[in-house]
C-alpha cells in the first residue's frame, strides 16, 4: 500500500513530530514516487539542531525507520551495492529574510521553500554521483 497526496503528507508530518523531541519543527518532507518511503528534515529549535529522518509506510501508518546526519548531505542506497539507486537529501541553512532557494541537481533547477531558516532538498531513485548545489536565495524586498 502506498501513501500519496495531502492526507499522506499531513500524516507524515504528524509521525515526524511524534518521533522528534518536543520543541521540534518540520523543515521539509519528501515522499518516494511509490509512496512507501519518506524522508524529513526536522529542526530541534531549542538546540538549533537539524535532524534527518527516514520513514516507511507500513500497515497504513508512517513508522520511523532511521535517521541520518543533521544539516548537510545524506544518501541512503536501496540495495547492497554502492551503485544502487537511493535517496539523496540535503539541508542548507538560509538567511533570515530568504523566502525561497534555488538548488541545482543533475542539471535540473529546483525552487524550494525556506522553512525556519532552512531549505530541504530530496531526490529519489538516484545514484550518488553528483551533489546538490545551492544557487541562491530569493529574499524579501
Amino acid at each position: 500500500m502506498a501513501a500519496r497526496g495531502p492526507a499522506a503528507v499531513a500524516a507524515l508530518e504528524d509521525a515526524v513530530l511524534n518521533a522528534a523531541p518536543p520543541g521540534s519543527v518540520v523543515i521539509g518532507t519528501s515522499i518516494s514516487p511509490a509512496g512507501e518511503w519518506a524522508v524529513a528534515a526536522v529542526l530541534y529549535e531549542p538546540a538549533s539542531y537539524v535532524m534527518d529522518e527516514v520513514f516507511h509506510f507500513d500497515e497504513g501508518v508512517w513508522r520511523a525507520w532511521g535517521g541520518g546526519s543533521g544539516e548537510g548531505l545524506t544518501w541512503s542506497n536501496e540495495g547492497d551495492d554502492d551503485a544502487a539507486a537511493g535517496v539523496l537529501r540535503s539541508t542548507f541553512a538560509a538567511p533570515r529574510d530568504a523566502r525561497t532557494a534555488t538548488v541545482e541537481y543533475e542539471g535540473e533547477r529546483y525552487e524550494l521553500p525556506v522553512s525556519h531558516g532552512h531549505v530541504f532538498f530530496a531526490a529519489w531513485d538516484t545514484v550518488y554521483t553528483d551533489e546538490p548545489r545551492l544557487i541562491g536565495y530569493d529574499v524579501r524586498g
